[in-house]
């Protein structure tokens, strides 16, 4: 469970559910296009494989869930088939203190924890699962440009990528894939990636004891000091004072 503050973040997608869980302020996430405003007391929930981005135009803090479907295996046809037409929804209690009793077992420094994490967090989605309505992924979702490209990017950013390396293996024109970055995107090809690299070494920063150079390179960075300077232009502060802020 990530805690974030006016959190901004890229169009981008990846094979995992995600959960935002909104406890102060308001948050604008847009999900396959279509944006929601997110209050204190909400959530949003995410499908694997489906586009989506934050905006940090409002003040608010957060809490982010990333969860493998192999977590959820009696609902992994949905999770892999359907997408979600409203994603965002209110909080009732009872949701609310499955919530608090996930986020204080994630938390937790006993042992033997991941069975009971498993446990809560199978309520918490029953619970979200009974009020959210699908509908089934069309072919073309599955197999547009854009969701190929940016699944291809999620699964190779921590490897050495081009463009021109992208384009070969979608057997698509470069020029075409730049085109998608500028206009759906919004951003450059090298931008995005930076950012996927330093959201990965965020969370090794909070959940490992590597090293900062260790993590530079697990993370896709070349060298220590291109990491350094990439973290530092996206978050104001170096790894070290980032993991100091994140543990304290």
């Amino acid at each position: 469970m990530l805690e974030v503050q006016n959190f901004n973040f890229p169009r981008h997608l990846h094979k995992d559910l995600e959960l935002v869980w909104v406890t102060q302020g308001k948050c604008q996430i847009e999900i396959e296009q279509e944006i929601f405003t997110l209050k204190e007391n909400s959530l949003a929930i995410i499908f694997p494989h489906s586009i989506h981005s934050y905006y940090d135009s409002n003040d608010y803090k957060a809490h982010i869930m990333i969860i493998d479907p192999h977590y959820l295996s009696d609902y992994q046809p949905y999770l892999l088939n359907y997408s979600v037409i409203n994603p965002s929804l209110e909080i009732s209690h009872e949701l609310g203190q499955a919530l608090y009793l996930l986020k204080e077992t994630i938390h937790s420094e006993r042992d033997k924890q991941e069975l009971l994490i498993k446990a809560r967090f199978s309520l918490v989605f029953a619970l979200i699962f009974n009020k959210i309505q699908l509908t089934k992924n069309q072919t073309v979702f599955e197999s547009s440009l854009t969701h190929r490209a940016l699944t291809y990017i999620n699964n190779q950013y921590t490897q050495a990528l081009s463009l021109q390396s992208i384009a070969d293996a979608l057997q698509c024109n470069v020029y075409t894939l730049s085109k998608i970055f500028s206009n759906q995107i919004g951003m450059s090809f090298p931008n995005y990636l930076a950012h996927l690299r330093i959201s990965h070494a965020k969370k090794l920063l909070q959940s490992s004891s590597l090293s900062i150079l260790d993590i530079a390179y697990e993370s896709g960075f070349e060298t220590q000091r291109s990491f350094n300077r990439q973290f530092y232009q996206q978050t104001q502060m170096t790894p070290r004072e980032y993991r100091k802020k994140i543990n304290d």
